[in-house]
């Protein structure tokens, strides 16, 4: 099959730009849950940055906005110790830093890295396998995070979270510019992290892949079979060549957003599909890094 050329694409994608809703954008979220739950914690947050330690008891009455029923608030030092709880007042004044959910993710490593990795963006979200109160099967959690200062100087990490969350586009753009963060610091030798899925990079059906611009499928953890595979050709379930826009997005604007159907792993129907991408440049070679999120 004779390949269309990528100035055809790089046109198709000016086009596709107004079909994605403008929830894709940054910052912006399309469920009302993420929003609520988001706002919960900014405004637990600055309760604790205005009057310190002494918010923690509101934190923990029961029918208060801060806890009810499986949300609740809690609050943990930058060291890992666990000064706020409602649902586990016995891990009060203990370390947690030891905690790992099913699939080995570092829970309370992750939340404190969230915060503070990046001094201008003191929040984050995170997603893992966590018990739901009253049992003992882990269900996927999804945690907002925010790091807040006390009047005394001190620094905490207020969190919570909300079990079997809808995946947001918003989060998708977040495990991509991650992603590319690590591949900048240590090349190709990152692929080994995206697949494993201990990793922050994989949770529920989203995960992120990385292909060369030449079409070869160098990282995909829910199709590993793919790898080394060249997917120039590959057609979507709409019957688009979703790698080539992919290629020419990146090489006309560094990144962006891209619509697809595909089927998730160890399922045979089809879903739409909205991607973030990003390029990256290792050793010279340009790589495109994308994560996605079904929206059926």
């Amino acid at each position: 099959m004779k390949r269309k050329p990528l100035a055809v694409f790089a046109a198709l994608i000016c086009l596709l730009a107004f079909s994605v809703t403008a929830w894709a954008e940054e910052g912006a979220f399309k469920y009302p849950q993420t929003k609520e739950l988001k706002a919960l914690v900014d405004q637990a947050a600055g309760l604790v940055s205005q009057k310190g330690e002494t918010a923690f008891s509101q934190f923990n009455k029961k029918g208060s906005p801060w806890r009810q029923g499986e949300r609740y608030v809690f609050v943990l030092t930058t060291d890992g110790v666990v000064v706020c709880d409602p649902a586990r007042p016995e891990a009060v004044g203990k370390s947690q830093m030891h905690l790992k959910d099913a699939w080995g993710k570092e829970i309370f490593k992750r939340f404190i890295s969230e915060v503070t990795r990046v001094p201008e963006r003191p929040y984050g979200w995170t997603h893992y396998l966590w018990p739901k109160p009253g049992e003992k099967k882990p269900s996927w959690k999804t945690t907002y995070l925010r790091l807040a200062v006390a009047p005394s100087g001190k620094k905490y990490v207020v969190g919570s979270g909300l079990y079997d969350m809808k995946m947001e586009p918003a989060f998708a753009k977040d495990e991509v510019e991650e992603a590319v963060h690590l591949i900048k610091q240590k090349g190709k030798a990152a692929f080994a992290e995206l697949r494993d899925k201990s990793s922050e990079f994989i949770f529920q059906d989203t995960y992120v892949w990385v292909t060369s611009a030449k079409g070869v499928e160098l990282v995909n953890p829910a199709f590993p079979k793919l790898e080394g595979r060249n997917l120039w050709d590959k057609k979507d379930g709409k019957g688009r060549y979703t790698l080539r826009e992919e290629v020419a997005l990146v090489k006309s604007k560094g990144e962006g957003w891209i619509e697809g159907q595909w089927a998730k792993a160890g399922q045979s129907k089809l879903n739409n599909t909205l991607s973030f991408i990003k390029g990256v440049r290792v050793e010279g070679e340009l790589l495109i890094v994308g994560c996605s999120v079904y929206l059926d």
